[in-house]
C-alpha cells in the first residue's frame, strides 16, 4: 500500500484499480468500471499485453513501481476547493476521480436514515491527470473539522452507488478494496444483473406484460454471465498470484 502523498507527481498518472471494482457498465466492446481503489503508475513504463485491457508496468526502480491506495483520499488542489475522493471510474475515454468538495460536505445536512441522496448534485468528477491536483492525502479529523471522518461515513451511507454495492461506511469501503479481483468482479456482476432484473420488472409492470419481465430477466442473466466469463478469463495468467513476477513487473490497472 502506497503512502498517500506519493501518488501524485513524478510523471505519475492515476488509474482505477481493477481489484476493487464495485460496479460495471458494459457498453458494446468496452466496459466502464467504478472502483474504490487507485493505482499510481508511470505511463512510460507500461507495456501492453496480448490480453485486451491488460498492461504490465516495468519497474526500473522504486520510483517507477506502481503505487496502490484505497479511497477515500483528500485531494488537495491549488486553485479550486479540496475534494474528498470516494471512488474512481475507468472509462474508454479516461480515468475520473469522483468525490465531494470539502466545503459542500461540511455544509451538507443528512436526510432521514434510509433516504438516498441525488449524487449528481454533490459529486465532483475530475479527469486524470488533473493539472491542478497537487496531492492526495489521508482523510483525517482536524482541529477545525473534528468530525470530518464521521461526516464522510454518514455521506457514504446515503449514496446509491455505495448502497448498491453493500457499502455503508469507510470501513466497509476499505474492506471491499481488499477482497481480491475474482471476488470483487463476482460481486459487481451479481449487482449489475440484479439491477437489470429490477429494471425489467419495472418496465413489465408499466407495460402490464409478465412475459416482458421474464424475457428481460433472461437477457440480464445471459448478458452478465457472458461478461463475468470474459473478465475472469482475462484474470487467469495475468492476475493470478501464482504466475505474476513480484520483483520486476506487476500489473497496472488500466482498462
Amino acid at each position: 500500500m502506497a503512502v498517500a502523498g506519493q501518488l501524485v507527481g513524478d510523471r505519475r498518472c492515476i488509474k482505477a484499480s481493477k481489484d476493487a471494482v464495485i460496479s460495471l457498465i458494459p457498453g458494446g466492446d468496452s466496459v466502464s468500471l467504478t472502483s474504490v481503489s487507485i493505482v499510481s503508475v508511470v505511463p512510460e513504463m507500461m507495456i501492453k499485453s496480448a490480453e485486451r485491457g491488460v498492461y504490465f508496468c516495468l519497474a526500473g526502480g522504486d520510483g517507477d513501481a506502481p503505487r496502490r491506495a484505497t479511497l477515500p483520499l483528500l485531494g488537495k488542489f491549488g486553485a479550486i476547493d479540496n475534494v474528498i475522493f470516494l471512488a474512481t471510474r475507468e472509462t474508454p475515454i479516461g480515468t475520473y476521480l469522483l468525490g465531494v468538495p470539502v466545503d459542500t460536505l461540511l455544509s451538507w445536512t443528512p436526510p432521514a436514515a434510509t433516504q438516498l441522496i441525488e449524487e449528481d448534485k454533490f459529486f465532483w468528477s475530475g479527469k486524470m491527470p488533473h493539472v491542478d491536483l497537487q496531492e492526495l492525502t489521508e482523510v483525517e479529523n482536524t482541529a477545525t473539522h473534528p468530525h470530518l471522518v464521521a461526516t464522510v461515513d454518514k455521506f457514504i451511507s446515503h449514496c446509491p452507488t455505495f448502497k448498491n454495492a453493500g457499502i455503508r461506511n469507510i470501513a466497509q469501503l476499505r474492506a471491499r478494496a481488499d477482497i481480491g479481483y475474482v471476488k470483487t468482479i463476482t460481486k459487481a456482476v451479481t449487482m449489475g444483473e440484479q439491477l437489470d432484473r429490477k429494471a425489467a420488472q419495472v418496465k413489465a409492470k408499466t407495460a402490464k406484460d409478465k412475459k416482458e419481465s421474464a424475457g428481460g430477466g433472461a437477457d440480464a442473466k445471459d448478458k452478465w454471465t457472458a461478461l463475468k466469463t470474459v473478465l475472469l478469463e482475462s484474470h487467469r495468467g495475468n492476475f493470478d498470484a501464482k504466475t505474476r513476477v513480484p520483483e520486476r513487473t506487476c500489473e497496472s490497472q488500466r482498462s
